[in-house]
């Protein structure tokens, strides 16, 4: 891995590019201000908010040493980046938001990027693909609180870093308190903030904003630098925000002015960084226990690891507002020099687990508020991308650029599950070694926390490196447990000594995936032998199926393997247990599935008809003598944008042309004939033909819904836009 690290710090001179420092143009009519690179200052509070303020006042919103308090009860960000301008067609934003709902996190961060607004001076578009209040109302619909980044400067992969290009091309300093660029940005921030403000949580829409960003990855320093965050704190403030206003730090060094004027203090964190250039070998998916234990050199920087972030961050001024990782990976970057020659699919497979050990070491350090970046990917139009990045924004994130789900977006969902039902518990914090030990394998134990709220204890195990399972066996207030398996690449979450939902968890070696007062989930890899102390009972069981075993007091315990506890859903007093999307379109599935339903304490099963894993398609005009064959259904040649193989043929939201790459043979001359049975006498008539085949033969625009289904095998007479599952279930 050290040679990793040689390639992060040879990319200090390309840091500009995704983190650009203040920029003077040509000529300055105004006196350039003080920007002076001085050395950080000894340690600072920080998340003190403007001098002056009182900060923030929204009565929904809160936040002490450890997390954030809506309403007065302590939640766990669980974020993710969705970005409406990424995705052109309005009517596309709701199918991508409930992805993200079902993906099991309860907020995502969207830039409002300046230069996407007002691309000319005083010329403001908030209608149609511009519209931010509507997909603001599309994610309070979906059930998401939102974080909104207005910048004036966005970075996030966006040319210029949202600054429109006639603000470049004026004289003066971005990014400073020079009175041009102050007159420029306060424009728009008089037009957007208004517009942002109405959607707070608590306001009139019954919004669900809980936070803005001031700046992002701001890197000024000095007395120019202080003023222009003062004054984007205040104006804020002054055109309606009551919500806190947090700050995004790039390098992690908080000594710097936009960390001391936020109300909370936030930091990006890329374990899994990009090599240099990106594009070589590794390209950033070759990970283990180094990528989160050793610190990053990036010139003359040293970027903590991700086992020192509390440490580091407590240490230099931390004190009072939770640790908020604004940005940490969620993919890998999509780099105008592309993947090193390899498929994204192979790079995609290779993080696969990662994203499980990088959120479990995350709250291990106790960090409660987590923005992965991104969630969904989407598409760089026209010429918004940046010059380090290329149109593609697929990020190979949970939800892909073209809405496709997989693997990854499972591990979000099991990990939104431990979180969600352990929330308030772990929500509070603060590290206890020793509480908890281990007598075998004690390398595989990672972090012990203890709850401040209820004296829980929260235990994270840890197998990052590719070498060799673990099986440690956890001494817990003298109680030695059985073996927990920790196969390599891989992390676990294990709560003892706390109670959700009426349950008494003494400890356990299996996950804890959901509680209800009626049914307590717990999952662990298939064949493997768990036990756990419930309610004062000791259970034994080994992963297999879907068992659902009796607990006290009429209760029942549901027991799955992991591959099922991401396929695991709660819909109105029902489990659902093997679907792969559950959302208020409907239920889909991607393969023939073996259905488990849970109500009132019983368990029955059936059978899902899955898709066809293979269409074949006989030869047609233009392609004569030969078969097409499609190993799956890729949603990149499909119109209606489902999931690829998906069984549920749900209308999709993006609208977006076809990639035709087919290569065509020569016509025979006895098959040159059109509907009407004219002959066509030159090779003018081709791609016609090669279009006429792909649109009614692979694409199939045209053919009804009944049609597909009765090709595909699917009952037919479904109304459009419905499941075409036998017996669907209504969510």
């Amino acid at each position: 891995m050290k040679a990793r690290f040689t390639r992060l710090a040879a990319a200090g001179a390309a840091l500009a590019l995704l983190v650009p420092a203040p920029v003077a143009l040509a000529v300055a009519p105004s006196s350039a201000p003080s920007i002076a690179p001085a050395a950080a200052p000894a340690a600072v509070r920080l998340g003190s908010g403007a001098a002056g303020s009182t900060g923030p006042t929204n009565p929904h919103v809160s936040y002490d040493r450890y997390s954030l308090l809506i309403d007065g009860k302590r939640v766990i960000i669980n974020s993710g980046e969705v970005h409406y301008f990424r995705i052109p067609d309005p009517d596309g934003w709701r199918e991508v938001l409930e992805r993200a709902k079902a993906a099991g996190v309860n907020t995502i961060e969207t830039y409002v990027p300046w230069s996407y607004h007002e691309p000319a001076p005083g010329q403001f578009r908030f209608t149609g693909a511009y519209d931010v209040e509507r997909f603001l109302s599309e994610a309070r619909d979906a059930g998401l609180y939102v974080i909104v980044r207005p910048g004036p400067n966005t970075t996030g992969g966006v040319d210029g870093g949202g600054v429109p290009s006639w603000a470049l091309g004026q004289a003066g300093y971005l990014r400073t308190a020079d009175p041009i660029f102050t007159a420029q940005w306060k424009a728009w921030y008089q037009d957007v903030v208004p517009r942002l403000a109405r959607w707070q949580i608590g306001g009139a829409n019954k919004g669900t904003v809980i936070m803005m960003t001031l700046e992002n990855e701001y890197i000024g320093r000095g007395a120019g630098a202080t003023a222009f965050m003062q004054d984007l704190y205040s104006t804020s403030r002054a055109l309606g925000m009551t919500v806190p206003l947090v700050n995004n730090d790039a390098i992690a060094a908080p000594s710097l002015p936009s960390g001391q004027v936020a109300d909370m203090y936030g930091f990006d964190h890329y374990p899994l960084a990009c090599t240099t250039p990106c594009g070589a070998e590794e390209f950033g998916t070759e990970w283990d226990t180094s990528t989160f234990s050793e610190p990053q050199p990036l010139g003359a920087i040293t970027l903590p690891a991700t086992d020192q972030l509390e440490e580091y961050f407590r240490a230099r001024g931390v004190t009072d507002t939770p640790l908020y990782a604004a940005e940490i990976s969620g993919g890998i970057f999509p780099s105008v020099f592309g993947f090193g020659g390899k498929s994204p699919q192979s790079l995609y497979d290779k993080l696969v687990g990662y994203t499980t050990v990088q959120q479990l070491t995350a709250l291990g350090q106790g960090i409660t508020l987590l923005d992965q970046w991104p969630l969904a990917g989407g598409t760089s139009w026209g010429y918004s991308a940046s010059s380090a990045f290329s149109t593609s924004y697929d990020w190979l994130a949970s939800i892909r650029e073209s809405t496709a789900l997989g693997p990854r977006f499972e591990e979000q969902r099991r990990l939104a599950g431990q979180m969600t039902t352990t929330q308030e518990s772990l929500a509070a914090t603060e590290n206890t070694p020793g509480a908890v030990t281990a007598t075998a394998d004690a390398a595989g134990l990672y972090r012990v926390r203890t709850s401040t709220a209820d004296g829980g204890l929260h235990i994270f195990l840890r197998n990052a490196d590719n070498v060799a399972d673990l099986a440690p066996r956890l001494v817990i207030d003298g109680q030695v447990t059985p073996p927990v398996p920790l196969p390599r690449r891989s992390a676990r979450y294990l709560p003892a000594n706390v109670r959700v939902a009426g349950w008494d968890i003494g400890w356990t070696t299996a996950e804890v995936l959901h509680a209800s007062p009626e049914t307590l989930v717990l999952f662990g890899d298939r064949g493997q032998r768990y036990a756990a102390e419930i309610d004062g009972r000791r259970i034994d069981v080994t992963v297999g199926v879907p068992t659902l075993l009796p607990a006290s007091r009429g209760r029942h315990i549901l027991v799955v393997d992991r591959s099922a506890a991401a396929r695991t859903w709660f819909v109105g007093g029902r489990i659902l247990v093997g679907p792969s999307l559950v959302t208020p379109r409907g239920i889909s599935v991607d393969r023939p599935t073996r259905l488990t339903t849970i109500r009132n304490g019983e368990l029955t099963t059936r059978r899902l008809a899955g898709p066809p894993e293979r269409l074949a398609l006989r030869a047609r005009a233009g392609l004569a003598g030969r078969r097409l064959r499609r190993q799956h259904l890729d949603a990149r040649h499909r119109r209606d944008g489902a999931d690829p193989g998906a069984a549920a043929h749900q209308p999709g939201p993006l609208r977006r042309p076809v990639r035709r790459t087919h290569r065509l043979r020569p016509v025979p001359r006895h098959l040159r004939r059109c509907r009407g049975g004219d002959v066509h006498r030159g090779p003018a008539s081709l791609p016609r033909l090669a279009e006429r085949h792909l649109n009614r033969h692979v694409l199939q625009p045209g053919r009804s819904r009944e049609q597909q289904h009765r090709q595909r095998g699917l009952p037919a007479g479904q109304p459009a836009g419905a499941d075409p599952l036998p017996g669907r279930i209504a969510p």
